[in-house]
């Protein structure tokens, strides 16, 4: 029954065509680009980015034998062609009425954001809901909700262009969408927010110059559908695949040089597709009601579907546990359509109900504008100041606490040379054995998160808590980071400060593939192995890599989001708004000995959040975990991992379970789940030593 997914293809053909007709020689649809034909092509459309997102689902559902696992593969990297063409009919019929209709502006941004806003509410509460069931509760709740935000973008360059620029304001509509396809880029946000945003401004020329253009084509249609048909597929071929583009151009200038080609390729493709609909559209008539239905509700059916695709999916937004996974993707498939439809029209009415009661009707339209425009210059002046406030007093705050900082790092820390660099570590304690605690390495200052964890080891070990280079008050370094690197220079550190003797590794969260890789490079030095939440590579593997890309694809996606991390964090800092960040920051740390330093850690994280160190780290640590994945640990050797049960509940596969991939030999080696998040090792640090003390006993 796997193969009856087979049948979308069919099904969606026999729409698309039922009640069709098509113009005979030297003939033309005159309504090629009126309501009904575009509704009824953007109601296949719709149907086609449900079929996109479940694409996207169906390989990492289904085994490797299944027939019907890559069923839909098609659909998987074209979703922005769809969305193209429903922006270039959005622009295209915006500008229509702006010529028919006088004084059209004079509402137009309160009349369009008002129903997107009420179909983004419903959908986003119903998705809110569903994430809080899960423990992971995120506004904006939904993780598709990108179209939303591009499309109000595009609404208000619509507005600003043809306000105040009237006779070049179709060309500065193009500069305008331009402008954000680079705002993109240099912030470093997926390319789905600003691959397809061109067709709208084509939209809009096509309909300035619709007459003239029409006789065009009509003169020329053969070359024209040939022309646009063949660049089209070509442009296809070149963007669909990024390691295809990278294996015929990329190889001398680079994968992330051979990414931006990609993303202009697929730019160009957007506007090559929307004009090749519209081509098929002046010779093909779309007689299908329940298409145009469809048409009528697009916006509701693209917020609301995605509910469904990850209800029923293998795992909720990729990580939790499922709702109600539907393993046969027919019935997937038919469950998310079945649902979707409905509800997005229950949706629309409300969304049409409502729409008039806040935008008003044309006689007290004035007194609501006055009311919102009062109401955007009060929020936009209170923005600003308090901005100004945030950013002068962050910025004080820092000048007063220099001294401060480095009197901490004189009280508290050493200072060690490694590799002509400056590695910072809070040492503590005296004993037979020497305990090196390695914190996340995306934190700021492990030095200082980790504390209270290493005093409580204090009591009866020597414990080293170092900060990585580029965190805490380690200098910063040029040097790659990779795991292997951290763990040469790791093991630098604890040569000099311990003698050369041999060293029990703690390691929390990300930076166990670093110690993974310090055993492996020194097992000689190593008598023991702890870790808290430690990512193994098989957790890595489960949560975040995709055995279908290759490790430049892997080391780019983490790039891309470290990137992004770090340019917010930029804004952040200077708006001082980072310091808000601190409020719930700061709770875990009230109770232990850090309480008395929480200002010069609050300096240490505004000063090396999202450091580039831990960005290069976090880039490469997918492909490290790679090259570990066949590691267990050695016979004989200690080791206990502590893992805390709120992620053993809430995550699909249990990381307690994907652990044992690291077991060798269960006499000495063993897995705890112990109470907590994988936050409680910095609130509830005394809880934590008492395990880790239980297995130096042994040692």
């Amino acid at each position: 029954m796997n193969s009856f997914i087979y049948l979308a293809y069919p099904a969606l053909l026999a729409l698309l065509f039922y009640k069709a007709s098509v113009c005979k020689s030297k003939t033309y649809n005159q309504e090629a680009l009126s309501p009904v034909q575009t509704k009824a092509i953007l109601g296949a459309l719709a149907i086609c980015i449900i079929l996109h997102h479940i694409s996207q689902k169906l390989p990492v559902q289904l085994s490797a034998k299944d027939p019907a696992k890559y069923a839909l593969e098609p659909f998987r990297g074209i979703g922005y062609l769809f969305v193209a063409y429903f922006l270039f009919c959005s622009g295209f019929g915006l500008y229509q009425s702006l010529s028919s209709k006088p004084g059209y502006l004079n509402r137009f941004l309160l009349s369009h954001i008002t129903p997107v806003v009420i179909t983004f509410l419903i959908t986003d509460t119903m998705f809110f809901y569903a994430r809080v069931n899960r423990q992971a509760a995120a506004l904006p709740a939904s993780t598709y909700c990108w179209f939303v935000f591009v499309i109000i973008i595009l609404y208000i360059g619509f507005y600003l262009c043809f306000r105040f620029l009237r006779t070049s304001a179709a060309a500065a509509l193009w500069g305008y969408a331009l402008l954000w396809c680079a705002l993109c880029r240099i912030f470093w946000i997926d390319t789905w927010w600003y691959n397809s945003v061109l067709a709208f401004p084509l939209g809009v020329s096509f309909a300035k110059r619709l007459p003239r253009l029409m006789d065009t084509l009509k003169k020329k249609y053969p070359v024209a559908l040939v022309s646009s048909f063949l660049l089209t597929a070509l442009l296809l071929f070149l963007s669909s695949d990024d390691m295809r583009l990278y294996r015929l151009i990329g190889q001398g200038i680079g994968f992330a040089a051979t990414r931006d080609i990609l993303t202009v390729l697929q730019l160009l493709n957007a506007l090559s597709f929307s004009i090749l609909l519209t081509l098929l559209s002046m010779k093909i008539r779309i007689g299908n009601k329940f298409l145009s239905f469809l048409g009528a509700m697009t916006l509701e059916i693209y917020l609301v579907h995605v509910l469904f695709v990850e209800l029923f999916c293998k795992t909720f937004i990729g990580q939790f546990k499922a709702f109600f996974y539907i393993k046969n993707p027919f019935l997937y498939l038919l469950a998310v359509l079945v649902l979707t439809f409905p509800i997005a029209f229950v949706i629309r009415k409300i969304r049409e109900t409502l729409s008039p009661l806040i935008t008003g009707g044309e006689d007290d339209i004035s007194w609501v504008l006055k009311i919102l425009r009062t109401a955007a210059i009060a929020a936009i002046a209170i923005l600003l100041l308090s901005t100004a406030y945030f950013s002068i007093s962050s910025h004080f705050t820092s000048f007063r606490m220099r001294d401060t900082v480095s009197q901490y790092q004189k009280d508290f820390n050493t200072m060690t040379e490694v590799d002509g660099k400056m590695l910072s570590a809070y040492v503590a304690g005296e004993g037979a054995h020497t305990i090196l605690i390695l914190g996340d390495a995306e934190d700021p200052a492990p030095s200082m998160l980790l504390r209270p964890l290493a005093d409580h080891l204090a009591e009866d070990y020597r414990v080293i808590l170092p900060d990585f280079f580029g965190c805490g008050f380690s200098d910063p370094t040029d040097k790659p980071r990779n795991a292997k690197a951290l763990a040469e220079e790791l093991h630098t550190l604890t040569e000099k400060l311990t003698g050369g003797k041999p060293v029990t590794i703690f390691s929390y969260g990300t930076s166990g593939v670093c110690a993974l890789t310090y055993l492996s490079e020194y097992p000689e030095d190593v008598e023991g192995l702890m870790g808290y939440d430690l990512l193994s590579p098989e957790i890595l593997k489960e949560k975040y890599d995709n055995t279908a890309l290759s490790k430049e694809q892997i080391f780019y996606a983490a790039y891309c989001s470290g990137k992004h991390m770090q340019i917010m964090s930029k804004l952040m800092k200077a708006t001082g708004f980072i310091r808000m960040e601190l409020v719930t920051y700061n709770e875990a740390f009230t109770r232990d000995v850090m309480k008395d330093h929480i200002d010069t850690l609050d300096e240490l994280f505004i000063r090396n959040y999202a450091n580039p160190e831990s960005i290069q780290y976090r880039s490469n640590m997918m492909t490290d975990a790679r090259d570990l994945q066949c590691l267990r640990l050695p016979t004989g050797f200690p080791a206990i991992f502590l893992s805390s049960n709120w992620s053993n509940a809430y995550e699909v596969k249990k990381p307690a379970e994907l652990l044992k991939k690291l077991i060798s030999d269960e006499n000495c080696q063993r897995i705890s789940v112990i109470a907590g998040d994988s936050y409680s090792i910095y609130y509830q640090a005394r809880d934590v030593a008492k395990h880790v003390k239980e297995f130096m006993k042994d040692l």
